[in-house]
C-alpha cells in the first residue's frame, strides 16, 4: 500500500515535471494536467515552494500557455532557476566545452577550451579540465554554483565510466571518471555520457514542441557519433554501448582506416572528417577545413566538387542502412561537418533512396545550430532531468 510519504513525492515529482516541460502554470492547469483535486495540487505546490524549488512567477508578463479564463486570476509558479545548477564537461579530440544550467534547465555560462591531442595522457587532460573548470567557477556570475555533474566523451565507455577505447586520443582501457574524480573533487561527476547521446538531449530541449519520439541524431567530425531515440527513450543497449552509427559496415574498404582509429569498411571509413579530407588531396584540391572546402565549392572547385559529392553518396548509402533498422521519423545532423550535409543534402536523399526499398519512408532531415558545445549543454541537462526521477528509497524503501 503505498504510504501518505510517498503518494506526497509521485504528486511532487509529477508536478515538477509538468512545470518543467511545460513551463509556468497556474494551480489550476496543474491539477488538470496531473488529473488530482485543485487542493491537493495546492498543497502540492505549496511543499515545492518551501524547498525552494518553485517560484511565483512574478515578472508581470502572462504566460501565452495558459488559457484565459473567467474569474479571479491565478498566479502561475515556475521552476525556480536558482534552486540548483549542473555542470556539463565535453571532452573531444584536441578540443572540448565546459556548460553551466540551472535548475530551470537554461544555460547560465559556456566555455570552450583546446588542448594538444597528440600524446596528452588522460590524467592530464583531466587536470586541465579541472583547471578550467575552477576557473570558470571562480569567474562565473552563477549565483548556485554546481555540486554535480557529468562528462560527455567521443569515446566507447562502459557504464562505469570505464573508457573502453578513444582512438583518436589513442586512450584504451582506461578508468577515466575515477581519474576525473580525483582531478575534481569540489563537484561530485555522476557519470560519464556518449557525445552524441548528450547532444540528442540537448536538441530535444532546446526543441520540447518537435516531436523526436523516433529519431536518429548524427554527430559528424572525425568520428561519426550517433544515438537512437526510440518511442521517446534512447536507446542504451548492453553496457550503454549502443549508438555507434559510425562503425556500420557500408563497403570492403574505407578511404581513411589510418591505424585501428577507424574500422575498415565503416561508415566513418567513408564520411569521417579525415576520410573527406584524404579525398579532397588525391583529387587535386588544397582545402584543410570545412570553411575553406565549402568557399573552394562556391568558386566551383573541380576537386572538391568531386569529393563532396562522392562523400554524400557515401552518406546516403549509410542512411539507408539506419533507416532500414531504425525506421526514424527524424535524422538530425551535427557536428563541424554538418555544414557540408546542407550543401549535398539533395544527392544524399537521392543515394538514401537507391538503396531503400521502393515505398521506404525517407526520414525528415533537420540541421541542428546547436554548434560544437551542445554535447557539453546536453551533459549538464541529464544531470538537471534526473532531478525530476522519482526516488526509488522513498517509492520502494530501497
Amino acid at each position: 500500500m503505498s504510504t501518505p510519504h510517498a503518494v506526497r513525492h509521485i504528486n511532487e515529482t509529477r508536478a515538477l515535471e509538468a512545470i518543467r516541460l511545460k513551463g509556468s502554470m497556474s494551480r489550476a492547469d496543474l491539477a488538470r494536467k496531473l488529473g488530482i483535486t485543485r487542493s491537493t495540487a495546492s498543497s502540492t505546490v505549496a511543499s515545492l515552494m518551501a524547498a525552494g524549488m518553485l517560484i511565483d512567477e512574478t515578472n508581470g508578463e502572462k504566460d501565452k500557455k495558459t488559457t484565459v479564463r473567467t474569474g479571479r486570476p491565478s498566479v502561475n509558479v515556475k521552476l525556480n532557476p536558482n534552486f540548483a545548477s549542473y555542470i556539463g564537461i565535453e571532452i573531444g579530440v584536441g578540443r572540448g566545452s565546459i556548460a553551466i544550467v540551472n535548475f530551470s534547465g537554461e544555460v547560465e555560462t559556456i566555455k570552450e577550451y583546446k588542448f594538444n591531442e597528440q600524446g596528452c595522457a588522460p590524467d592530464e587532460v583531466a587536470q586541465l579540465v579541472a583547471n578550467e573548470v575552477n576557473h570558470l567557477l571562480s569567474n562565473s556570475e552563477v549565483i548556485t554554483k554546481p555540486a554535480t555533474g557529468k562528462i560527455s566523451i567521443a569515446a566507447l565507455k562502459d557504464n562505469s565510466g570505464f573508457l573502453l577505447r578513444s582512438p583518436f586520443l589513442n586512450w584504451y582501457n582506461i578508468p577515466f571518471l575515477d581519474i576525473v574524480r580525483s582531478a575534481l573533487p569540489e563537484i561530485k561527476i555522476l557519470g560519464i555520457e556518449n557525445d552524441a547521446d548528450a547532444f540528442a538531449v540537448a536538441e530535444m530541449h532546446k526543441s520540447p514542441h518537435v516531436n523526436y519520439d523516433d529519431a536518429v541524431f548524427l554527430l559528424l567530425d572525425t568520428g561519426i557519433g550517433g544515438c537512437s531515440v526510440v518511442n521517446g527513450s534512447i536507446v542504451r543497449g548492453h553496457n550503454g554501448l549502443a549508438g555507434e552509427i559510425g562503425h556500420i559496415i557500408v563497403g570492403e574498404k574505407g578511404i581513411s582506416t589510418a591505424g585501428d582509429s577507424v574500422i575498415n569498411g565503416s561508415l566513418e571509413s567513408f564520411i569521417g572528417r579525415r576520410a573527406l579530407f584524404k579525398r579532397v588531396k588525391e583529387f587535386g584540391g588544397s582545402a584543410t577545413s570545412v570553411s575553406e572546402l565549402l568557399l573552394d565549392a562556391d568558386l566551383d572547385g573541380k576537386a572538391t566538387d568531386r569529393a563532396l559529392n562522392e562523400w554524400a553518396r557515401n552518406f546516403g548509402r549509410g542512411l539507408a542502412s539506419i533507416v532500414g533498422i531504425l525506421a526514424p521519423e527524424k535524422i538530425v545532423i551535427s557536428g563541424p561537418l554538418a555544414p557540408i550535409f546542407g550543401r549535398v543534402e539533395h544527392t544524399i536523399k537521392q543515394a538514401l533512396k537507391m538503396h531503400l526499398v521502393k515505398g521506404s519512408h525517407v526520414p525528415e532531415f533537420i540541421t541542428s545550430n546547436l554548434g560544437c558545445t551542445a554535447p557539453a549543454i546536453g551533459a549538464a541537462l541529464i544531470v538537471q532531468q534526473e532531478q525530476f526521477h522519482y526516488d526509488d528509497e522513498i517509492l520502494f524503501g530501497r
